[in-house]
């Protein structure tokens, strides 16, 4: 039992520390096809993005996500939809703390990202949330519960700002060579 325990670490390390590191997405995507539950056609992940147990993160088509992203799947399933663009250093967890606990015990949920949702750059999305169809999180936004369609989110803790008027007919297409 500890050998395969060591093995799982052993290749998460392997993908966050060696594997995001590669500077060719084709050769990057080789690889994240063997560690993640799912990822879909046309989806691309950019440089030294970080998935803690990859096996529970599904990622849709089209989709990108951006440089320095981390991508908490270890205690739930972290699904992400069709033409998502996750943008640089967003953080997005399943599990955190319950600060009103007198020992410090986890708090656990999946979160599902619908359909064409932005998140901007440095977004944080916290356990058991769903960001719904068409959402736009603007920059340094914390996510700490559910969002209705079309909304514009901004502010810690995020707030709905605005509606998006989009008919989101657009299919996202981003493949640079070294990225």
């Amino acid at each position: 039992m500890k050998i395969k325990i060591f093995i799982k670490e052993l290749n998460i390390y392997f993908l966050n520390h060696i594997i995001n590191k590669i500077p060719f997405y084709i050769v990057r995507k080789f690889f994240y096809k063997n560690f993640l539950n799912q990822i879909g056609n046309n989806t691309f992940i950019s440089l030294n993005v970080k998935f803690l147990n990859p096996k529970n993160i599904i990622l849709g088509n089209n989709t990108i996500i951006g440089h320095g992203s981390i991508i908490d799947g270890r205690s739930a399933k972290v699904v992400i939809g069709d033409n998502v663009d996750v943008s640089a250093q967003t953080n997005i967890w399943t599990l955190d703390h319950n600060p009103n606990c007198d020992n410090h015990s986890n708090r656990a949920g999946q979160v599902i990202i619908e359909n064409h949702c932005w998140l901007a750059t440095r977004v944080t999305v916290l356990p058991n949330v769903k960001i719904k169809k068409g959402t736009v999180v603007a920059t340094n936004a914390v996510i700490t519960k559910d969002t209705d369609e079309l909304n514009i989110m901004a502010g810690n803790p995020a707030k709905k700002i605005g509606d998006r008027k989009n008919s989101l007919n657009y299919k996202l297409n981003y493949f640079p060579r070294f990225k």
